[in-house]
């Protein structure tokens, strides 16, 4: 380029010709004449000293040149439209609907505790969530937040945001422990059927222990739904090995913890939300939320890494 200002014209006219392949359709859709768009063009891959549009049988195909200014041009459109919606909103009371892509295995507890807290806090607030293996592939065009699992992303496109902080442990009703009798070491757990927490970062054969070493294990049940182990376990099936689930107004209060303090691990849950769109309200209320959810978190649900000089010689 050589050194003049973006053209937003030029962009448009690219992106119609590579969408609609002609100059006759483009044209149309533009409402313009096609002798307009092809001088915008020929200004365009002038300026960028490339050709930017080929024709090959009968329709215009994007160069490989072409390819890199068309992807960026579009993410200047999508970053335009974000800023005009950040201008309408952001002295607004959130209202709207907050859309939000979650990894699959993402724990239900924690974002129940901060849907409500919104709901609370502002009832015109709509929510439309989705799960993927990918959360981050809808931002920004079919969602305004990603959450994710320990799964930290370097992208410059988006801010990251500590959620919470979860530490990963083995969960038993008192009702089963009373009839299986409770585990004092880590070998005490091959008798006793252990149902796994899944997510894409999750080591399923393994338990994680609080001195940073593993423990080999041959679960039952390997599931993505901690809420369906919860379930199990609370049910007398088994010991569960999850995100600690005693948060407040836990749905499973006669759940407690084994081996405490030998098996735990932390699990950062992050959010991710495009620069263009941190100062929306609603966007903003969302980290608010779940900073004041986190801060709820009962103590006796952190088992931070210590030492611990019970770890089995096996453990590594």
């Amino acid at each position: 380029m050589n050194g003049r200002p973006i053209d937003l014209e030029e962009m448009r006219v690219l992106l119609a010709l590579a969408e609609h392949g002609t100059l006759l359709r483009a044209a149309r859709a533009l409402k313009t004449s096609r002798a307009r768009l092809r001088r915008r063009l020929a200004e365009l891959e002038q300026r960028a000293g490339a050709v930017l549009l080929a024709r090959e049988a009968g329709a215009l195909r994007p160069t490989p040149a072409g390819e890199v200014v068309i992807r960026g041009a579009r993410r200047l459109f999508e970053d335009a439209e974000l800023l005009l919606t950040t201008a309408r909103e952001v002295a607004q009371e959130p209202t709207g609907v907050l859309r939000v892509a979650l990894q699959v295995g993402f724990p239900d507890q924690p974002l129940a505790l901060i849907w409500k807290m919104l709901r609370e806090r502002y009832p015109k607030l709509r929510l439309d969530v989705r799960i993927s293996e990918t959360p981050l592939a809808f931002v920004p065009e079919q969602a305004d937040v990603a959450f994710c699992i320990d799964d930290p992303h370097e992208d410059e496109r988006f801010e990251p945001i500590l959620v919470w902080r979860l530490y990963r442990t083995l969960m038993a009703s008192r009702e089963y422990l009373r009839r299986h009798g409770e585990p004092n070491c880590l070998e005490d757990l091959q008798q006793h059927d252990i149902h796994t927490w899944r997510h894409p970062q999750a080591h399923g054969d393994r338990l994680q222990l609080s001195d940073g070493g593993s423990y080999p294990i041959q679960p039952i049940i390997t599931c993505s739904s901690d809420r369906m182990l919860c379930v199990l376990a609370s049910d007398g099936q088994g010991i569960a090995y999850v995100p600690d689930p005693r948060l407040p107004e836990s749905l499973w209060p006669d759940l407690v913890p084994v081996l405490p303090g030998l098996v735990s691990s932390p699990v950062d849950l992050m959010g991710y939300v495009p620069h263009t769109l941190k100062e929306v309200p609603r966007v903003q209320i969302l980290a608010e939320m779940a900073g004041k959810a986190m801060g709820r978190l009962r103590p006796e649900a952190a088992y931070a890494p210590g030492d611990h000089s019970t770890t089995s010689k096996n453990s590594r």
